[in-house]
């Protein structure tokens, strides 16, 4: 039994308030180094800069609550949807930098409409997740399952030129299996899109509070571009860019203007009083809320 397991067998009968035991130590779920557990129900990596869930849901229950998720969800919050549409462009003009045909499996769909738009944009396409979106298009080949399938890539039996996952990676309950996986449905010299909420960086890394991106049972892990470069090096791809994803540069300037803000402070503080620091860090969350993305190649 490892480390982790051990703290998984511990924690049972524990975690109805979504709450665990602090200062027991587990396995780093991204990059395997020895880190303490949260009474939030995560554990912060101070080597890769990634958080872990300390539970990790069954599949049956992720399926049960994506099934309710993606029957209300819209993305945005008033917006009504139309980020969704907005991030959708945002995540072809990434991806039309490094190619703009050829085979595409975008993995975890939910809402987004970025299949049906992919498929527009002269991509072959195939979406893969728990639930068949109600909006998907009959142009689009759809394949019910998970990333975290350890079997998955062997059914669907093709590689693509483009593998996508928007805003996924922090849903994934075993991200080691599911960039495996991903690096398996890429053929060589093919590529690999991810966005993913902002951790590992200067920002999340001195700021008061820990992040807010964290909330399980839908966010599990927090991946830092350290642990995403480490994890698909593992499996032949390199990291060539990763940067911060925003609509406009209006959002940005407010976004990451936050981010500055609470960074300034929180450095100072962990510099003049770092107990202090320390017990802010795990008793209150940052409002900043950035998204990065990642470009992956496959050798």
């Amino acid at each position: 039994m490892t480390r982790t397991e051990k703290i998984e067998t511990e924690m049972i009968g524990i975690s109805e308030n979504g709450m665990t035991q602090k200062n027991l130590t587990m396995d780093c779920r991204l990059c395997g180094q020895i880190t303490s557990t949260q009474d939030w129900g995560g554990a912060e990596c101070m080597a890769c800069g990634s958080v872990s869930t300390v539970l990790v849901p069954s599949n049956e229950t992720l399926s049960a609550f994506y099934n309710q998720f993606n029957q209300s969800y819209v993305g945005g919050g008033t917006s009504e949807g139309k980020n969704l549409k907005r991030y959708s462009r945002q995540y072809l003009k990434i991806i039309n930098r490094y190619i703009n045909k050829g085979s595409l499996i975008d993995v975890g769909s939910s809402t987004n409409p970025f299949p049906n738009d992919a498929q527009t944009a002269g991509f072959q396409v195939t979406a893969l997740d728990y639930i068949k979106p109600k909006d998907i298009s009959p142009l689009v080949k759809f394949v019910q399952g998970s990333i975290d399938d350890d079997n998955i890539d062997h059914e669907i039996k093709q590689r693509f030129d483009v593998v996508t996952a928007w805003a996924v990676a922090e849903h994934l309950p075993r991200p080691l299996v599911s960039a495996k996986i991903m690096a398996n449905l890429c053929q060589s010299g093919g590529y690999i899109f991810l966005s993913t909420p902002e951790i590992g960086t200067f920002l999340t890394d001195h700021s008061i509070g820990r992040s807010g991106w964290f909330y399980p049972p839908e966010h599990l892990n927090l991946l830092s571009p350290v642990a995403i470069s480490q994890i698909f090096q593992a499996h032949g791809c390199e990291l060539v860019k990763w940067g911060r994803l925003e609509l406009s540069p209006l959002r940005y300037f407010l976004r990451y203007g936050i981010g500055v803000a609470e960074t300034g402070i929180g450095y100072s503080l962990k510099l003049i009083m770092p107990k202090n620091w320390e017990m802010l860090r795990h008793t209150k969350t940052h409002k900043f809320a950035g998204i990065t993305y990642f470009v992956i190649k496959k050798h």
